[in-house]
């Protein structure tokens, strides 16, 4: 299958040659008119059509539609041409002009508009000094001089209930008992007294238990020839308290007879076990339990004072512990020491007042005391001034409260901005800041901030555009 090539324009830039019928011969002014259109514009587009074998004819085009078309005018055509390439032309130039302003701007602004901050970082030390200051209700005004500064009194009372759990721990006992009977087989047979508190010898364990009240044991009986014991029934008590005394029925003797003939003729005996002895540790209200509530509750109510005077402290007064004053405190409990409890209740009601003055009167005290200390040639910093108080005892009646008072803060020497200014105009970056620092020994270190152009590198040569800031501690 033969295969033809054909050149296809379109249709604005298609030449004399464009409109005519594919099959007949080009005729010798469109073969020149062709050619000199490629010298001029040679941008037609080269596509590949595929011929059919001689036995499919061509299908030949409509000449009247291409009678309708109108031919392109070369110059025309190169008119359009000229124009689409001068578009870049104009944004070039535009960018251009941007670009001009905006180093303009940025000149503009480094020459007249640009400003600098100079951040000046003094050496320091540490000062402090003590002063006895006192807080008066009477006084009206800050005495300065004389440490003297106006209070005011704020009062309260509160109260309040708490559990306990006892602490305390203490044994719990008692004494075990029973009835025992006592034989009497004395003879010549006889009444025998015996007095409270006789001793009874078990024969098991050899526990000691005592009568508890005197009995009289009855005289034996004789019967034939004879000896028949008498015998009485007597309640009898542990000698010591403790579980060791429950003991089995047994056999006693009795101690106090030993060496007599009644020794071996008075004895005794129980039927059923003795009973009520024991020992355990239980839970006892002790003094030291008692002392830890009452400072609990002391210190949950001082807490409680403070909170309530707190929410009723004006604008600009401070409130400190430091001169908080108890004037009463009631305290008691629902159980007494040594009760036998697991825990227990007490309640407590304070009075309280608290002494409250400005905040600026002592921090203007702490300024003034501090600086009566300074030479003149040292500033004081204002950001790390400190102070502390610790009272001299309670509030007085008449509503004075002594305070010894200390404050500290750190100083620095006197730096004279203008001189600083009139040796840096205009100046780079660089050498200004070796000349601040040669010339200042006073200064430990120095920066500059610039603003608009963060990033220039001289100083205005303008001092209006150039400020000085002290860097406090």
């Amino acid at each position: 299958m033969a295969r033809k090539v054909i050149d296809v324009v379109s249709k604005q830039e298609a030449g004399p040659a464009a409109v005519l019928p594919l099959k007949k011969k080009k005729t010798a002014a469109q073969k020149q008119a062709n050619e000199q259109y490629r010298l001029e514009k040679p941008i037609a587009v080269r596509i590949e059509k595929q011929v059919f074998p001689e036995s499919e004819p061509d299908i030949e085009p409509d000449p009247a539609v291409h009678k309708k078309k109108k031919r392109a005018n070369p110059r025309a055509v190169k008119h359009k041409i000229k124009q689409g390439r001068g578009k870049p032309f104009f944004a070039r130039l535009t960018a251009l002009v941007l670009a001009v302003l905006i180093c303009c701007g940025f000149v503009y602004l480094y020459f007249f508009y640009n400003r600098a901050v100079l951040l000046v970082y003094p050496k320091s030390e540490e000062i402090s000094a003590k002063q006895e200051i006192k807080i008066s209700v009477s006084q009206d005004k800050a005495d300065w001089q004389n440490g003297i500064l106006p209070g005011r009194i704020l009062q309260t009372e509160v109260e309040q209930n708490m559990d306990f759990q006892t602490e305390g721990r203490g044994m719990e006992s008692g004494k075990s008992g029973g009835v025992i009977y006592i034989y009497n087989s004395v003879s010549p047979v006889k009444a025998v007294p015996l007095a409270a508190s006789t001793r009874f010898l078990s024969a098991k364990n050899s526990k000691i238990f005592r009568l508890k009240q005197k009995i009289v044991l009855p005289a034996a009986t004789m019967k034939n020839n004879k000896v028949v014991p008498s015998v009485i029934e007597a309640t009898v008590e542990a000698q010591e308290e403790g579980g060791d005394y429950n003991i089995d029925p047994t056999k006693f003797s009795v101690p106090g007879l030993v060496g007599s003939v009644l020794y071996y003729n008075i004895w005794a005996e129980s039927k059923n076990k003795m009973s009520g002895g024991f020992s355990d540790e239980v839970s006892k209200i002790s003094s030291g339990d008692l002392l830890n509530a009452q400072s609990r509750l002391k210190g949950d109510l001082a807490k409680k004072a403070l909170a309530d005077l707190g929410s009723r402290l004006p604008s600009g007064f401070i409130l400190s512990d430091k001169a908080f004053s108890i004037d009463s405190f009631e305290f008691s409990c629902d159980q007494s020491e040594g009760a036998k409890s697991e825990n227990f209740t007490c309640s407590g009601r304070m009075k309280a007042r608290v002494l409250i003055f400005k905040e600026a009167d002592i921090k203007e005290t702490a300024r003034n005391l501090l600086s009566r200390t300074l030479p003149s040639f040292k500033e004081l910093s204002a950001t790390s001034l400190a102070y502390e108080f610790l009272p001299k005892g309670a509030i007085t009646d008449q509503g004075n409260l002594f305070l010894d008072f200390s404050a500290k803060s750190r100083s620095f020497d006197s730096i004279n901005s203008q001189a600083i200014l009139s040796g840096i105009l205009g100046k780079g970056k660089e050498t200004a800041l070796s000349i601040i620092k040669q010339s200042n020994p006073q200064i430990e270190n120095v920066s500059f901030k610039f603003w608009p152009i963060f990033f220039a590198h001289s100083l205005p040569k303008d001092s209006e555009r150039i400020s000085v800031k002290i860097v406090d501690f």
